[in-house]
């Protein structure tokens, strides 16, 4: 306005962001939309619902595109969405007819895993249980050189939450069979998610002395449920499954309760 002397003549210049819906990052939550609305191996009711948000964005282009899109702290929103269509993009490929999309047996339960656990910590965030991440520890009764201690890996719980009266060590699996066994013998748990949680429950060091570590080994249910207690070396131990077919509070309600749930009383067994 003073460089062009425009109050002069009674003007002022003015420049304004022009706010518009198409922007990249909902390009490309249009673009994952599109793909889901017709992909095949979804159910009904989520294809209908994926068109519908799919046609709501009209005007908005298709992108899906990751290396384009950045986040701060005034989009920090769409983090949730980004992270999802990242597994998308990993998991989602164009069928043969060129027209639908697939979601091929892969077998990334790894990817998946990531996932449930991911779901299972926001969940309990979210519902008024803070510390509900990750909790790395050195090993609690240790004697080594310095230079073989760099060597051991550090202790790494998926979810950790501690209060002055509990500490409570979670970790979350996801597997196709829940279960596993030998060829020709009947299926149990796995010894290695048995043994990794008895490791972290050794190892815990509660705030306050006295506090017995409690752990809860859930996987997402896959092929059956399973509810069991144990108490084992002194640890009270819980193996969940988690229904995620189900209403999404029905869902919430069962992840709080992993929890909220009071520990079985047990008895004493031979094995």
């Amino acid at each position: 306005t003073m460089a062009r002397l425009l109050l002069q003549r009674g003007l002022v210049a003015c420049e304004t962001q022009e706010f518009t819906p198409d922007v990249p990052h909902n390009r490309a939550m249009r673009g994952w939309l599109g793909r889901l609305a017709r992909c095949t191996a979804l159910k009904g009711t989520l294809r209908t619902e994926a068109s519908r948000l799919h046609g709501r964005m009209g005007g908005v282009g298709d992108i899906v595109d990751l290396r384009t899109l950045q986040l701060h702290r005034n989009i920090a929103h769409y983090g949730p969405m980004l992270r999802l269509g990242k597994m998308l993009d990993a998991c989602l490929l164009p069928a043969p007819d060129g027209a639908t999309w697939l979601f091929p047996d892969t077998g990334r339960d790894d990817l998946m895993g990531q996932v449930f656990e991911g779901f299972v910590r926001e969940v309990l965030r979210a519902h008024g249980h803070p510390g509900g991440r990750q909790d790395q520890r050195a090993f609690a009764d240790l004697m080594a050189s310095p230079a073989d201690t760099r060597l051991l890996p550090e202790l790494e719980t998926d979810i950790t939450l501690r209060t002055a009266r509990r500490h409570l060590v979670i970790e979350t699996k996801f597997y196709r069979s829940v279960l596993a066994g030998r060829p020709g013998a009947s299926p149990k748990l796995r010894s290695n998610h048995l043994h990794q949680l008895l490791a972290y429950l050794r190892n815990a060091r509660p705030r306050q002395p006295g506090v017995c570590p409690e752990g809860v080994l859930v996987y997402a249910q896959t092929d059956r449920a399973l509810r069991l207690d144990y108490k084992i070396d002194g640890f009270p131990l819980r193996v969940r499954t988690l229904d995620l077919d189900q209403e999404p509070e029905d869902i919430i309600a069962a992840t709080l309760l992993l929890v909220d749930e009071p520990t079985a009383p047990l008895s004493r067994t031979e094995h």
